[in-house]
Parts: structure tokens; C-alpha cells; sequence
């Protein structure tokens, strides 16, 4: 169990917007790094360099970079509870006692898993995630993703991990992951706005081309678009042969 005494005091200037890795890294989020990529088969300085990659890229998707904005109450609409970097949802103002079941809450709970600092029982009772560092709120992302079971399939979020971590696997298998991972295991109810914005910000990557859009080899035919669909890696309901994170 890694301690940290850090707490939400300590607030890196909420108007600068996350643009670079080196805002969301700590050593809470390399502790959990340290645990899973173990698991995982893939504890190596790239991987964990994709990984902040990912997060990175989540908060481009998510919130463009500013780990300080929340929903404002609007009349006539209902109001979303998604706060922060990533957008976690809070469950703020709609729960209660020991009713504390939002995204928020499960992130806490599983980050407690492998980390005990004190700033986490703070945001577990207060939801203000706009108040913590972008690294404390990537713990947030990483202590919920590597540890939950995605779409209640054991191994499912393992093998998205492995597939995207891989560096035998191309850009395109690993890109497709990434999204997979971000659909299944982060966002879980996308709809077409929502495949919109990911599509604009983080595209499959067309056959034959890497991340950076360089030519690998020359096609057939030219692509005359990129394939923004949402991938389907692996059938979830085909996974029983996988161990997973779980919930244990």
C-alpha cells in the first residue's frame, strides 16, 4: 500500500490546460503502473509511456484539457455530474449516506486497492474532482480502469490493455484498442455525438499508415477515408478463457 501525504490543497493553476504528460504524472499513478503492468506482462518504460499517452488523450476527448470544468445547472435540462479532466461522473447532489455508487466513488474505492493517501477520502465524500492536480485525477482514471471488470466480462479490459500495450501489434490494432478501452471501459454509453468527438479527436488510423499519418507502404489503392467506426477487437461474450482485473 503506497501513502501519500498530499492533499487537494496542493492544486497545480487550474487555468492551464493539460497538453503534456509530464502534468499528469506522480508517483501515486506509477505505483498503480507498477502493479498492473506486472499483471499484465508489459512493465516497461513504453508502456508505461502509452499509458500516459492514453490518459492524455482521454482528456483531450473528454474535456479538451482542463482538468477544472464541471456541468453548470441548466433550466430545463438535466444535469450531467461530470466533472474534471476525464469527466467522471460525481453522482453529486443525487446521492446520499451509503448510497455513494457514481463513477466517482468506484474509482476511489478501487484506487484504495493499492494506494492510501488521504486526499482520496476527501474527494469520496466532497465530488469536487475539478478541486485535485490532473495527476491526482488521472490516479482516478488509471485506479478505475486497470482494475474494474469491463462490460461485466472477466478479461475483457485485460485484453484491450495487452493489445494496445503490445509492440508487435500495429499502430492501428493498438489506436483501435485505445478507443475500445475508452468506449467499453471509461465512457460505457456513447452516443453519436460522443462518436463524433472521440472520431475528431482520436481516429482509428487508416491501413498501411502509423499514429503520425507516415505512409508504411504503399497501397493498392489510396484510402479514400478514415475508417471512424467503432472497432470490435474482441466479442466480450467470448472472454470465460481470460483472467481478468475483476472485482476482487
Amino acid at each position: 500500500m503506497v501513502k501519500e501525504d498530499i492533499n487537494m490543497a496542493q492544486i497545480i493553476d487550474p487555468v492551464v490546460p493539460v497538453t503534456n504528460v509530464s502534468q499528469i504524472k506522480s508517483a501515486e499513478v506509477d505505483a498503480l503502473f507498477d502493479k498492473h503492468l506486472k499483471r499484465l506482462g508489459h512493465d516497461t518504460p513504453e508502456a508505461r509511456e502509452q499509458l500516459y499517452q492514453m490518459a492524455l488523450n482521454y482528456g483531450l476527448v473528454e474535456s479538451d484539457g482542463r482538468s477544472w470544468i464541471y456541468n453548470e445547472p441548466q433550466e430545463g435540462v438535466e444535469q450531467s455530474t461530470a466533472t474534471g479532466l476525464y469527466q467522471i461522473l460525481t453522482g453529486k447532489g443525487k446521492i446520499t449516506g451509503e448510497q455513494k455508487t457514481s463513477s466517482l466513488h468506484g474509482a476511489v474505492n478501487r484506487a484504495k486497492r493499492t494506494l492510501d493517501s488521504p486526499w482520496l477520502d476527501e474527494v469520496y465524500e466532497s465530488g469536487n474532482i475539478q478541486d485535485l492536480t490532473p495527476a491526482q485525477q488521472t490516479v482516478l482514471l488509471f485506479g478505475d480502469l486497470l482494475e474494474k471488470t469491463v462490460s461485466e466480462t472477466p478479461g475483457y479490459g485485460d485484453s484491450l490493455f495487452k493489445t494496445m500495450l503490445d509492440t508487435n501489434n500495429t499502430d492501428r490494432e493498438r489506436r483501435a484498442a485505445e478507443r475500445q478501452l475508452y468506449l467499453d471501459a471509461h465512457h460505457t454509453d456513447p452516443d453519436v455525438p460522443t462518436m463524433n468527438n472521440l472520431d475528431e479527436k482520436l481516429p482509428n488510423i487508416p491501413e498501411n499508415y502509423d499514429a503520425f499519418g507516415t505512409v508504411l507502404k504503399k497501397p493498392d489503392s489510396a484510402p479514400s477515408h478514415v475508417n471512424t467506426g467503432r472497432a470490435t477487437l474482441i466479442d466480450p461474450n467470448m472472454m470465460g478463457m481470460f483472467q481478468g482485473t475483476g472485482e476482487f
